[in-house]
């Protein structure tokens, strides 16, 4: 293995790319890297090296793998990049781990501020493509596939790239029921608002992007994150987040108020409305109104987000020349899309009522920074599902449905505790680490359970992760049935690491060696103690550090969760999952820890549960028609002719079964016919709470 260089400096080199075309672009202040992303790259490969689950080896196979993530990150679709500027490129295809190795960001940056300048030329044309209209009768074919597609040889022919790109997605809103103008007006705004992101992309924006191309070499959940991502990150984790309260989004310029918080400072002063918009703001005492039109979501949300208890003033327009300046204390905001919500369903099903409980749960969140600070209103999922939980036994729900489909995880912590609301005691997930050190994690509660009554766990190909530790325990523990599709296959466990503590560690060790060796310290400590003043955030890394095995022993990692009762689907699940990534870790087991199951869900219930599935789907219309339309992946190669599209995306009514309706609520029929997954659920549910 390469030994690694602890740089502090950046050293140039030279790089010739083709010229980049400045005529129709502005004029661009280029990126240029910092000595504080030397110092992120030191620390992060330190980090990776002492905890990562595999050994770090830096070679040309590692470089490839590299090279080959950065430019599926930055230009996916090739819509940016020529066959000239990949050429260019191609030749630090097997040099990627020199660069890092010594510290030498030059070549790379040369790179992203090629791509910067590629993207913004592109986009700025997008309007003009879009004002000159299409011939949507002109027989012509859009490859979708951007592996089957090469670069473009010529501006000329990325021209035309770009207008079946732009062509497609407009067949594609005009075939779902938008008409022509409002399609228009919508990917115009959607252009303009990826134009401005492009504009504001920063230094940090690309290493971080530079950064994940490394270490997605190593695992696919591996990876780093600047202050302004880790901030965002933690707010979807802990559900809650400092602000005012409102969320908007990009319409070309205008920024625009979608949503209020209730409850919130902006909801409590009032004069902010859903349909405002946000022309300007400062976020301190003695700063000057900052138009912020030309900010991207990003940057935005970063300076309405705050420190609690500060202010923040905003101009507000609220029609054509009505302005309003507002003055708005910031505060803890409940982020309730990302809490768990339950409702209670009431179906008719083989001559009998039932009232059901459905807890969607969006992710396994918890403020451990708030309970660990002993505040009493602190956010957890356990502490919500128990209120909810307590809620739904109140209105003697028959049975209660846990919905994990879509939900990607979140804290190991959190999803023991919510494990144990639902069994009586015993080990509810294993771990091992790179030593080969196995943890067993128990229930806490001792030996109280929670919820004692029938329970069913959905699950689809999006549940992965702290939802694959969850159903698995369910399952193991015989406690409730898991249904739906088999689940996505992440069995790796990450833990984040502060970068700013690492260096500073690492700093202290060489100053001592110089000041022994009488040699000048001064740059370090410089380093050092403005990296102690958090004077500079060089971010975090997420680095898988061990593996998760159910208490059987067996791994979820790339086979998933399998449910007891696997739904038909019309989709390949094997194009799905953890599966599908190049550097997913192997699956493997562990030696079974000692617990005893229940007797809630026996193999004579799995039987009589599996038969009415079978039966429903012989008789119900809407499986039938679900099932029988399996997804067309006879080519990739679509057509943009619109006659075309509308016939082969046209539906054939089924005629000689009934459509079950489950409730005389004819809003809760219709949705449930468009999600079947919850309705069969519901129905199968039905069944449990006979048994």
């Amino acid at each position: 293995m390469k030994k690694i260089l602890t740089l502090l400096f950046l050293q140039l080199s030279g790089i010739a790319f083709a010229q980049v075309p400045t005529s129709e672009i502005e004029e661009l202040m280029p990126l240029v890297p910092g000595i504080e992303h030397i110092e992120s790259i030191i620390a992060t490969i330190d980090l990776v090296e002492r905890h990562h689950l595999k050994s770090l080896w830096m070679d040309d196979s590692l470089s490839s793998m590299m090279y080959t993530f950065l430019l599926d990150d930055i230009d996916n679709e090739k819509l940016f990049f020529l066959q000239d500027d990949i050429d260019t490129i191609n030749k630090y295809q097997y040099a990627f781990d020199n660069f890092l190795i010594d510290g030498d960001l030059d070549i790379p940056f040369r790179i992203f501020n090629l791509h910067k300048s590629r993207a913004i030329e592109r986009l700025q044309k997008v309007d003009s493509i879009l004002s000159a209209g299409f011939d949507f009768e002109l027989v012509e074919t859009f490859e979708t596939d951007r592996n089957k597609r090469s670069w473009a040889s010529s501006n000329h022919e990325l021209d035309d790239l770009w207008r079946k790109f732009l062509k497609k997605q407009m067949i594609d809103k005009m075939t779902s029921g938008i008409v022509l103008d409002s399609a228009l007006v919508s990917i115009k705004n959607n252009y303009a608002t990826k134009l401005i992101s492009y504009r504001n992309y920063k230094s940090d924006d690309y290493f971080m992007w530079y950064m994940n191309a490394f270490l997605k070499t190593l695992d696919p959940h591996t990876y780093f994150m600047t202050k302004k991502y880790k901030d965002n990150w933690l707010t979807a984790l802990n559900a809650t987040y400092v602000g005012i309260g409102i969320t908007f989004i990009h319409e070309g310029e205008k920024i625009i108020i979608t949503k209020i918080s209730p409850g919130s400072p902006a909801s409590e002063d009032g004069r902010i409305q859903i349909g405002s918009t946000i022309l300007s703001l400062k976020s301190n005492q003695t700063g000057e109104f900052v138009d912020v039109t030309n900010w991207s979501d990003d940057r935005l949300v970063q300076k309405v987000r705050g420190e609690d208890s500060t202010a923040i003033e905003l101009v507000i327009g609220n029609g054509d020349n009505e302005r309003d300046t507002v003055k708005l204390i910031r505060s803890k905001i409940i982020n309730e899309e990302s809490s768990a919500t339950s409702e209670i369903i009431e179906i008719a099903e083989n001559g009998k009522n039932y009232k059901l409980g459905v807890i969607n749960i969006p992710s396994f969140y918890w403020d451990y920074s708030a309970e660990n600070a002993g505040d009493p209103d602190y956010k957890s999922l356990t502490k919500d599902v128990k209120n909810i939980l307590t809620s739904l036994k109140q209105n003697a729900v028959d049975g209660v449905i846990i919905d994990l489909r879509n939900n990607s995880g979140g804290y190991l912590y959190e999803t023991n505790r919510l494990i144990g609301l639902f069994i009586h005691k015993g080990p509810l997930v294993q771990t091992r680490n790179s030593q080969m050190k196995i943890k067993k994690y128990y229930d806490q509660d001792f030996g109280s359970i929670f919820y004692d009554g029938p329970l069913a766990v959905l699950i689809n190909r999006n549940s992965a992760s702290a939802s694959e530790i969850f159903a698995a325990a369910i399952q193991d523990y015989k406690r409730g049935i898991i249904l739906g599709e088999r689940s996505f296959g992440k069995g790796s466990v990450q833990q984040t690491y502060e970068l700013d503590k690492n260096v500073v560690m690492q700093l202290n060790e060489k100053i001592a060696k110089r000041e022994n060796q009488k040699l000048n310290t001064g740059e370090l400590v410089s380093i050092k103690n403005r990296l102690e003043a958090g004077e500079n955030k060089l971010g975090s890394v997420n680095i898988t550090i061990s593996k998760f095995y159910r208490i059987s022993g067996q791994s979820t990692q790339l086979k998933g969760v399998q449910p007891d009762i696997s739904f038909a689907s019309n989709t390949d699940l094997d194009r799905f999952g953890e599966r599908k990534y190049t550097s997913a870790l192997p699956c493997d087991e562990i030696e079974s820890a000692s617990y005893e199951t229940s007797n809630y869900l026996t193999s004579k219930t799995k039987v009589v549960i599996n038969k009415s599935y079978k039966n429903h789907l012989k008789n119900d219309s809407e499986l039938i028609r679900f099932v029988s339309q399996p997804e067309d992946k006879a080519s990739s190669e679509v057509s943009l002719k619109m006659k075309e599209v509308y016939s082969s995306t046209s539906r054939t009514e089924m005629d000689g079964n009934i459509i079950v309706k489950l409730s005389s609520d004819e809003n809760l029929n219709k949705r449930l016919s468009t999600d079947l997954y919850l309705k069969e659920t519901l129905r199968l549910m039905a069944v449990l709470c006979d048994q």
